[in-house]
């Protein structure tokens, strides 16, 4: 994906009739293709909310992959393997491939397995505890400590101190970023 391609996959919105008034939410991963200026401001123009997954988090976070991709591959693998009883001794073709396929799609893209994946990630209905903070913890590891910060804190004490100031990414947003209070609190 580079930044070109993005900003013309976010031409999605004449199908969904977004608007300023009318906004869609549109999840993604921390690849670098989503930021561009012209990408954003384009989703801003158009009433598409962007809401970035921490890094190294998305395999717990994507709906897709929980509900979606994997009863899909585990549908096609079936459906090759009923595929090769059914025509013994004949290797499967190019042409073969979008039959079994578009049966293992209808088995696994159902309604119940799209809503499903929604909650299993605790997007909607939103439940914060469905995924625990540690399991934000891969994310930390592309904090940064901002250099003055870092060198008034040396200065002042030489004992370490539980705050730390950090500078996210170009990537992240604060509302990606675990909670340091819900760690601190319990939650």
């Amino acid at each position: 994906m580079t930044k070109e391609n993005f900003l013309e996959f976010l031409r999605f919105v004449k199908h969904c009739k977004s608007a300023n008034e009318k906004p869609v939410l549109l999840l993604l991963d921390n690849h670098e293709s989503h930021l561009s200026v012209e990408g954003i401001q384009f989703a801003k123009d158009h009433g598409v909310h962007l809401l970035s997954f921490p890094p190294h988090c998305s395999h717990r976070l994507q709906p897709l992959d929980y509900t979606i991709y994997f009863p899909l591959k585990r549908c096609y693998n079936a459906e090759c393997d009923a595929w090769c009883n059914s025509h013994p001794g004949r290797p499967m073709q190019a042409l073969d491939i979008p039959a079994v396929c578009a049966k293992a799609f209808k088995l696994a893209m159902t309604s119940a397995n799209i809503q499903s994946a929604f909650e299993v990630t605790g997007i909607y209905p939103f439940n914060r505890h469905r995924i625990s903070d540690d399991e934000f913890l891969p994310s930390a590891v592309t904090y940064r400590v901002q250099p003055d910060a870092a060198a008034e804190q040396t200065a002042e004490t030489t004992e370490p101190s539980s705050s730390v100031s950090v500078t996210m990414n170009a990537e992240q947003t604060e509302s990606s970023r675990p909670s340091e209070n819900s760690a601190a609190q319990g939650n």
